[in-house]
């Protein structure tokens, strides 16, 4: 037994020897002791080191011998990174062949574990993806780029139509790559889609750039490289020893650079088809990582000096509901460019509305400063929609609409249900469902058909020698008015279109039509007679490329409504056009009608109870009509909803739901001002945010500006079935409209049955709140409370009843999410799984987490947070992790640990420099949903948390020798994340970032230079451009009041620290705003604790104009860390 137990361990001893010295001659090959961190394709395994690794990797896991050291975990690693991108062909991402390859038997689930150590060795990291860790996937990716899917031909290869886009976009713009793959990369396969894909992708592109200079006009591009540059292979991730890398590459060389009269990209509607689960059409707002200012001052249709520091975009649907998708934030990069940050928003998606057009809103300060029709914006026409034909990727964008053709395979058409495909010979046309509530079917074509309506036909045709625009922009004067949230054009617009290179041209006017809505009306030339609702087509070789519905009006058209006392008031319309002017519906009774040559003047009688709104029909001379809902000329205050719609006094809506909710305002009373009141259950009404002007007499308040406000307001409170009550007071005798928002909209109705499974289902109530198209997409899935990363499990549904059977469960809590798409729609609701409970657990967190009684739970979480502060490597930090990373799926007050991190300041700064980027604004938004606010944080804990991690770096040798750092260098690239991921949400964290660098460092923070060495330009700069643009954008409104200096006296804080950055308000109601950032910043940089009135005042200021409040704190901070600095020099050592 000794004698064949000692051969055994000699055997697995040569083969671990083995495995530690293919592993070892791998690094010294690129002159490393010890790896780099570098991506693993960048090893440039060749076929015979990889053969090696499968057989040293075969014949140890054939032997039973586990992979215990790092070098042997090393190896599995690289071997199956690299053998996965060597073989895989496309499809499904599969273990199968890797484990073929070595001739393993067992479940890959066994490999898990030496994998993970093995990419610690590497120095590189799991990915996480949909919230669980990804093997396969960061192994594939580590690969490098799938070479056999390279071998596809031309025209299936949405790989290399990714890179030939790419380098084109690259060298059109002069622009890094890793600016514009993220844009791009809808054409990968959806298991593409993650961080190291894209700088793989960014590498490669910027490469290619750079050797394409070098060998413009060469026949033979490659050999010209290793002839005049022996080492560019270096600079290429591809293994290039592979004739189809080496192809691949060749053709990237050899495109040809095209001449391009393409614009800089700006800002977009994207009209995407979605195929996983339910088909479904969804419009989103797209755009470059950043852009110049004059072209978003160009899109936005303002002057480039009326641009302020930062903008809030809003999509508004064609029935109001608005919703914000990203920033704008003016770049301190480079002068006049602006990034742009896409806001993970919910899509619009809603059947009735995706249809209609979308607009962009620019708000600042919760006033709309511009509001226009994006390229992409024009409504969707009863005309065959054309999508992208790839096959295996889940999002389709759309490229045209009407006939179409292209040199592609196949297209995806979306056609109504009355239509039919005729294929031609050679064609094929695949039934792919129907889309419900659309009544649309969708279809993938490759060849020629004819799409046959009852009254036209259309050519769809794939495979041709040319091909059609891929977008056609209307351009013109718009018509919008607030008031009337209507969006229209005065005159005719143009057309452009851009073609597949990105150049732009104009359609020439002889084949652009116009059709008036009327029944019967024929198709006519676009001229200055075309007014009112209709359809716009450009007519191409007899076939219909393009078609939109839209409204034109008169170039002097104007409406304006004029309440009055006692009753109803006037509508006035002017326009010389205009012929005649209705009013339809409720509140209608026109009591005298008025004709004169400039317009029409309608006055109506009110009723009793007026509406809220009342539609104005419009005629024209030559026929044409338009239609509008403007608000009712009477004193009218209300909340409404979709359409218009008023809602009734008292009613519940979610927080989600408050896109879709504006507060509203009519008054005769010219002086008179609203403003939009919360109270939570049980406390007193406090100001919330002023309804801004919009109109004679008409003021509004779109509710999602404050849809952070309320939440933080909710999250006070630990009750997830509280509400906040709002209310519209005017400063005149007003009755108060009120309205009542929570966290969900309904609830779930559970039903247990003996064998301890449990039956869910919505009331009638909750099914009617919700609405029959919410219900009908609403699907239920639950996860472990303890495992939140684990995967989500769908319920089954029956007749709109959900089953849960503990059956198969871990015993413990499990969460319900009722979930629309990615939407939570109703109240968590928490199941318990009963059974024999595990032993108890090291984790601090897992034992707080199963204490059944609430306030010893969350003493406990309380208990372990603390512990988390003050040790940045302690082992429950991954775990604390794997629950920050819910916020965004899960609501923010979900989870008890994740509620006690965000009371703790300096835990919750621990957390935010631990964050990756894929996880810092996902962290910074959760945690302000609850009772943090970021610019409170005392600097004393930000510093005592950099310390913290540089502990651990100090405490960590064998990490520094590893990757040959200095621990000055350790701690500068574990701080680079947050140096690049903070001043782009808030430009305070700028100057926190230095402070850290020159604290623990000695020396300011690289590339960026110092920004507390600019303090008094910083200053001067807030009091000449930032405060006079505040004033601008605010000259009507009614400013919420605070008594800074009082609150600065409540919360002792010094006057000496505050005093000197404090302003004087033009008017003492001003005050709170032009100086609460200032009272932000010292009550950081002195440490003060805080409460949560104190945090609902700040929102409450900062919602008014979050650019000032941005800008005037970080200024303020910088100018207090600066002075003190100068005062005494080892101050924040101290801290």
């Amino acid at each position: 037994m000794k004698e064949g137990g000692g051969g055994k361990k000699e055997q697995s001893d040569a083969l671990v020897s083995d495995l530690r010295t293919l592993v070892r001659q791998i690094l010294a090959n690129h002159g490393l002791v010890a790896p780099d961190q570098r991506p693993l394709y960048a090893y440039r395994v060749d076929e015979a080191t990889l053969h090696a690794l499968q057989t040293a990797l075969t014949s140890r896991l054939s032997a039973r011998h586990r992979l215990d050291d790092d070098e042997s975990a090393a190896a599995l690693s690289l071997f199956a990174a690299t053998y996965f991108c060597r073989t895989y062909q496309g499809g499904a991402w599969s273990w199968r062949d890797v484990l073929a390859a070595l001739d393993h038997q067992g479940s890959y689930t066994v490999l898990y574990e030496p994998v993970e150590r093995g990419l610690a060795y590497w120095r590189r990291s799991l990915l996480v993806a949909a919230h669980h860790r990804g093997f396969l996937l960061t192994l594939a990716c580590e690969g490098g780029l799938p070479l056999k899917v390279l071998q596809a031909p031309e025209r299936e290869s949405h790989i290399k139509r990714y890179f030939r886009e790419l380098v084109r976009v690259s060298e059109a713009y002069n622009r890094p790559a890793a600016d514009i793959v993220a844009r791009h990369a809808d054409v990968l396969p959806v298991s593409l889609h993650n961080d190291l894909v894209l700088e793989l992708s960014a590498n490669l592109v910027d490469a290619v750039v750079k050797l394409r200079k070098c060998v413009r006009g060469q026949a033979d591009p490659i050999h010209t490289l290793d002839t005049c540059l022996p080492e560019w292979r270096k600079s290429v991730p591809l293994h290039l020893d592979d004739d189809v890398a080496r192809e691949f590459l060749d053709g990237l060389l050899r495109a040809p650079r095209e001449p391009t009269t393409a614009e800089e990209p700006g800002l977009l509607v994207d009209t995407l088809l979605r195929t996983e689960g339910s088909l479904r059409v969804e419009r989103r707002l797209g755009g470059p990582p950043d852009l110049a200012a004059a072209k978003l001052a160009e899109q936005l249709q303002i002057s480039e000096e009326d641009l302020p520091a930062r903008l809030y975009l809003h999509l508004v649907t064609a029935d109001g509901e608005r919703r914000l998708c990203a920033i704008a934030t003016a770049s301190v990069a480079g002068e006049g460019r602006y990034d742009l940050q896409l806001l993970a928003s919910r899509p619009i998606d809603h059947t009735a509305v995706v249809q209609g057009g979308v607009l962009l809103v620019a708000a600042v300060g919760g006033r709309d400063i511009a509001c226009i029709q994006l390229p992409g914006g024009e409504a969707l026409d009863n005309v065959p929609w054309i999508f992208e034909g790839h096959e295996q990727h889940p999002t389709h964008v759309l490229v045209g609409v009407g006939a179409y053709r292209t040199r592609a395979e196949s297209i995806i058409a979306v056609v109504a249900t009355t239509e039919v495909l005729a294929p031609e010979p050679g064609a094929r046309v695949e039934d792919w469902g129907e889309i419900a509530g659309l009544d649309r079917v969708v279809k993938r074509v490759e060849g020629s058909v004819q799409c046959k309506g009852a009254e036209e036909s259309f050519v769809i045709a794939t495979r041709q020698p040319s091909a059609y625009a891929v977008r056609f922009i209307l351009r013109g004067k718009p018509w919008w008015s607030a008031s009337t949230s209507a969006e229209a054009w005065l005159g005719p617009p143009q057309i452009k279109e851009v073609g597949a290179d990105g150049t732009e041209r104009w359609v020439p006017p002889d084949a652009i039509e116009w059709r008036p809505r009327r029944s019967g009306a024929p198709w006519q030339r676009l001229d200055a007679t075309a007014l009112g609702a209709g359809k716009i087509r450009v007519i191409r070789g007899g076939e219909q490329v393009f078609r939109t519905s839209c409204t034109i009006l008169p170039p002097d058209f104007d409406l304006r409504i004029h309440p009055k006392d006692g009753g109803g008031g006037h509508i006035r319309v002017e326009s010389r056009a205009l012929a005649d002017v209705g009013v339809i519906g409720p509140g209608g009774d026109v009591a005298r009608k008025e004709h004169a040559e400039a317009g029409v003047n309608v006055t109506l009688q009110a009723p009793a109870t007026p509406p809220a709104f009342v539609d104005v029909w419009l005629r024209f001379r030559g026929g044409g009509e338009a239609r509008f809902n403007v608000p009712y000329p009477a004193r009218v205050v209300v909340f409404s909803g979709r359409g218009g719609v008023a809602l009734r006094n008292g009613d519940r809506v979610s927080l989600d739901g408050l896109s879709l909710v504006r507060a509203r305002a009519v008054s005769p009373v010219r002086q008179e001002r609203f403003a939009l009141e919360a109270r939570l259950e049980g406390s007193t009404w406090i100001p919330i945010q002023p309804l801004h002007v919009v109109g004679n007499g008409c003021f509004e308040l779109p509710l999602d500006v404050v849809r952070d406000t309320l939440r933080a307001v909710l999250a006070s409170c630990d009750e997830l079935d509280h509400t906040v009550s709002l209310r519209i007071v005017g400063t005149q005798a007003t009755a108060p409209c009120m309205l009542r928002v929570g966290w969900y909209e309904a609830s779930l109705e559970k039903r247990d049955s003996p064998d301890g499974s449990s039956t869910l289902f919505l009331a009638d109530d909750a099914r009617r709140v919700l609405g029959d198209d919410v219900v009908e997409r609403l699907r239920l899935v639950t996860r472990p409370l303890l495992e939140p990363e684990a995967p989500d499990l769908e319920l089954p549904s029956e007749n709109g009843r959900w089953s849960f059977v503990p059956q198969g469960k871990v015993v413990g809590p499990w969460l319900l999410l009722g979930l629309q798409g990615d939407t939570l729609r109703l109240r968590p609701l928490r199941i318990t799984v009963k059974g024999e409970e595990a032993p108890e657990s090291t984790s601090l967190l897992e034992r707080a987490a199963r204490i059944k009684q609430m306030q010893a739970r969350q003493r406990a979480f309380s208990e372990v947070v603390e512990t988390l502060a003050g040790d940045f490597g302690h082992p429950d930090w991954p775990r604390m992790q794997s629950f920050l990373r819910t916020l965004g799926v899960w609501p923010a007050s979900t989870l008890d640990a994740v509620r006690a991190l965000a009371s703790h300041p300096g835990a919750s700064a621990v957390a935010l420099l631990k964050a990756s980027s894929n996880d810092f604004d996902r962290l910074w938004d959760g945690l302000e949903q609850l009772s943090l606010l970021w610019s409170l944080i005392p600097i004393c804990a930000w510093l005592r948390a950099a310390r913290q991690l540089l502990r651990w770096v100090t405490s960590k040798p064998q990490f520094r020798e590893a990757l040959d750092w200095s621990t000055s260098r350790a701690v500068s690239e574990l701080l680079a994340n947050f140096a690049a991921c903070g001043p782009q949400r808030a430009r305070f964290l700028a100057v926190v970032t230095e402070l850290i660098h020159l604290t623990l460092l000695g020396m300011p923070p690289q590339p960026g230079g110092s920004t507390l060495g600019h303090s008094d330009a910083l200053h001067a700069r807030l009091s000449s451009s930032e405060r006079p643009a505040l004033l601008r954008r605010h000259t009507h409104d009614t400013w919420p009041a605070w008594e800074v200096r009082q609150a600065a006296v409540i919360y002792r804080v010094p006057n000496s620290l505050l005093e000197p950055e404090l302003l004087l308000p033009e008017f003492p109601c001003r005050d709170g705003i032009i100086n609460a950032p200032a009272l932000a910043a010292a009550i950081s940089m002195h440490g003060i604790t805080t409460d949560d009135t104190l945090r609902f005042h700040m929102r409450r200021l900062r919602a008014f104009d979050e650019t000032w409040f941005d800008v005037a704190h970080a200024t303020a901070l910088t100018r207090m860390i600066a002075r003190k600095l100068k005062e005494d020099p080892g101050y924040f050592n101290a801290l």
